[in-house]
This record gives C-alpha cells, sequence and structure tokens, in this order.
C-alpha cells in the first residue's frame, strides 16, 4: 500500500491563534523581547514554544506545497506537441515509477522517467485531437478523447496502442470501477455516460438518471461498488449514483452543504475503491468547499479553502487526485488571469497556500505517481513530486 508524505498541521488553526490543538493556550505570537526567549532553568512560556512549532510547522508545508506544485519544464530532447489545445491526462505504469503521459500529437504518448526524460510510446489510435481523460483496469488502460472514436486502449504500459470501441461524444472524465470491473465515462452534455467491461464495445447508462442532460462533468466510485456522477440542476450541484457499474442510474444522491450558495457543478473525486469521494465547488468568488461522502447521499464539509484576496473567475475549478499516492490538487482559475494551484497530502482536511501559474485551462493540467503535469502550447512540464513511499 503506497502512502505519501503529510502536510504539517499548523498548530494555530484560526486568524487569531486562539484555537488550536494545544487546548489553554490563549495566544501563540512571538514574545514582544528577547527578555521573554528561553531562559536557562525556566520553563519557555508556552506562547514562545508555540510560535516556534508554528515556524516549524510552515517551513514543512512550505517544502510539500514546491514538490507538489511548482513545476518545470521536461527535457523533450527535439520531441513536439503538435496539438496546441489545452488536453493531458496521466496513468501510472504497472511496475514502474515512471508516468505515461497522453496528449494527442504526431507520436501520441510520453513515457516519462524520474529522471525527466521521455521516451515515446506508441501512437494512440481513435483520438484525433486532444486528450481528456484515462483510467487503469488491471494491466488495460484507457484514454479518452475529442475525434475519431474517443477513446483508445493499451496492455503494455502505452508501448502500443488499439482503437476503442466508438463513443457517443468526447468524454470528459472516465474511472474503472474494480468491483463491477466496467470502464465508466461521462461527457459534458448529451448522453451522460457510457459503460464498458473492456473498451472494446461501449453501451449507454442512462437509465433513471437524475441530472438534466447536459449538466454532467466529473465521476468517481466508492469501496461498494456505488458509482457516482456529479452534474448540476437548477444550478446546483446535483449527483446521480449508480449501483451497477454504470448500466444504469437511479438513486438521487444527497445536496453538499449549503448547495445554493455553490455557482457551479463543482468537480468530484474518489480515491478508487476506498470509502468517501470528495466534491470541490465554488461559494461566492472568493471561496472554495470541498465536501465528502461516504454514500453520495450525505455530505459533509470537509474543508472551506479562502481565496482572498483574489478573486474567482467565471470557469469551473478542477479537483485533482492521484491513485498512487493520495495527493489532492485544486486548479481555480482567478480574475486576475493566473491559476491557483492548492495541494493537500491529507484526504482534504488541510491546504497549502497557493502557488500561482499562468492562465492554464484546468483542462492541462494532470496528476498520477505524486506528480503534477501540465501542458502549455508545445512544452510539457512536471513538479518533483512527493513520491511514492
Amino acid at each position: 500500500m503506497s502512502s505519501s508524505a503529510r502536510l504539517p498541521a499548523l498548530w494555530a488553526t484560526n486568524t487569531n491563534y486562539s484555537a488550536g490543538p494545544d487546548t489553554g493556550t490563549p495566544t501563540k505570537v512571538d514574545p514582544a523581547s528577547a527578555a521573554n526567549g528561553f531562559i536557562k532553568g525556566v520553563i519557555a512560556a508556552p506562547q514562545h514554544v508555540n510560535f516556534h512549532l508554528d515556524v516549524l510547522s510552515s517551513a514543512g508545508r512550505l517544502a510539500v506545497k514546491m514538490a507538489a506544485l511548482r513545476m518545470r519544464q521536461l527535457r523533450q530532447d527535439g520531441e513536439t506537441i503538435d496539438d496546441v489545445s489545452a488536453g493531458i491526462t496521466a496513468i501510472s505504469r504497472n511496475g514502474s515509477r515512471a508516468i505515461v503521459v497522453v496528449k494527442a500529437n504526431t507520436n501520441g504518448v510520453f513515457l516519462v522517467t524520474d529522471i525527466d526524460r521521455f521516451g515515446l510510446g506508441g501512437t494512440v489510435h481513435a483520438i484525433t485531437s486532444l486528450v481528456s481523460c484515462s483510467a487503469r483496469g488491471g494491466i488495460r488502460m484507457v484514454v479518452g478523447g475529442t475525434g475519431g472514436n474517443n477513446n483508445s486502449f493499451s496492455d503494455n504500459n502505452g508501448a502500443s496502442w488499439a482503437a476503442g470501441g466508438a463513443m457517443g461524444a468526447a468524454p470528459q472524465d472516465m474511472i474503472y470501477n474494480g468491483v463491477h470491473a466496467t470502464f465508466v465515462a461521462v461527457y459534458t452534455g448529451g448522453t451522460v455516460g457510457q459503460w464498458s467491461a473492456d473498451a472494446v464495445a461501449w453501451a449507454g447508462g442512462v437509465t433513471g438518471l437524475d441530472i438534466p442532460a447536459g449538466g454532467v462533468g466529473s465521476i468517481a466510485w466508492l469501496a461498494n461498488g456505488d458509482t457516482l456522477i456529479c452534474g448540476i440542476d437548477a444550478g446546483d450541484p446535483a449527483f446521480s449514483v449508480s449501483t451497477d457499474g454504470g448500466a444504469t442510474w437511479g438513486p438521487s444522491g444527497g445536496t453538499v452543504p449549503s448547495s445554493a450558495t455553490h455557482q457551479d457543478q463543482g468537480w468530484i473525486a474518489g480515491a478508487d475503491g476506498k470509502n468517501e469521494v470528495l466534491h470541490l465547488g465554488r461559494t461566492g468568488v472568493q471561496s472554495l468547499v470541498l465536501s465528502a461522502s461516504t454514500d453520495g447521499s450525505v455530505w459533509t464539509t470537509r474543508a472551506t479553502i479562502s481565496i482572498v484576496p483574489e478573486s474567482l473567475d467565471g470557469d469551473q475549478c478542477r479537483l485533482l487526485w492521484c491513485p498512487d499516492t493520495g495527493l489532492l490538487v485544486i486548479a481555480a482559475p482567478l480574475a486576475t488571469g493566473v491559476t491557483a494551484l492548492y495541494a493537500s497530502a491529507d484526504s482534504g482536511l488541510t491546504w497549502t497556500d497557493p502557488l500561482f501559474a499562468r492562465s492554464i485551462p484546468i483542462a492541462a493540467f494532470s496528476i498520477a505517481g505524486g506528480r503534477l503535469f501540465c501542458t502549455e502550447d508545445d512544452m510539457l512540464f512536471a513538479s518533483d513530486g512527493i513520491g511514492i513511499l
């Protein structure tokens, strides 16, 4: 079982330092003078100790932030990305720390190694433009995208690819449900989604859907085999549940806390077969709310991320989840024309301060192996990553 670096918790948990795990200490501030520092034989004031604990914790949080979010260009050795549209997906390779990063171009696949050089894999067939999502079930990797049959699959870690069966549209998100052994994909509009046991043939799964067509955005699944899709209904986030691997949809999901204040459908992510899924949504222009559910019906607030003094623009924010390490990343477009990135290594309980990137569409980000990947124009970027332990 893989694990990841933990985000050190701050001792103070609110702005005036009146609350935190060290109960009974009303303030956590640096002493006003050197006379209040450490004195031999004298017990140090709790306020002083806690101040320095916060300093150390902040240093640890900064290290996680930089490793998880700061990206640099990968060495391309003369290879270029021909399709400059923003679309990328990343998958861990079986039995290897290397990552398969896929983006539609002349060669189709980049095999990235830990030394930040990549070789070229086989051509992705049946996707003529950008890629958007991927999933892996056993040795089979499936990639979804725009054009052609809208999907392609590989059984040899990306060395060669075959055309998948025809899909109804370009999928926006995809998962592999390990309980029902099915790949399930969702679209941004029209037909809600399709499912397949092998990506060779896809079938529609729209029976009993509780979300209006055109409002679907993302997908996740739970340990009991239930599959959840997230959409929007009358302006609020809405959920629908499939109990048979995506063939039919019926039980309606619940609502996230204060759903009436959410301004978009949000995005869900799930820890492949774990006991919860997470939903990220916007509330106003300066706040993000992360909610958690173990059944898709009852949702509780996990964290609130303040964007102050920045403001979100009108675009959807995206929640990225790494199946290898559990690392969570938020990509949030801001009104100032940049993209704010946040990272969490403890299931969304605490988040790093933001790292700001140039204005990049959220579809241009993907995550795998504890590393964040991004494509911009004809260049490929990756973070150092928090590592697989």
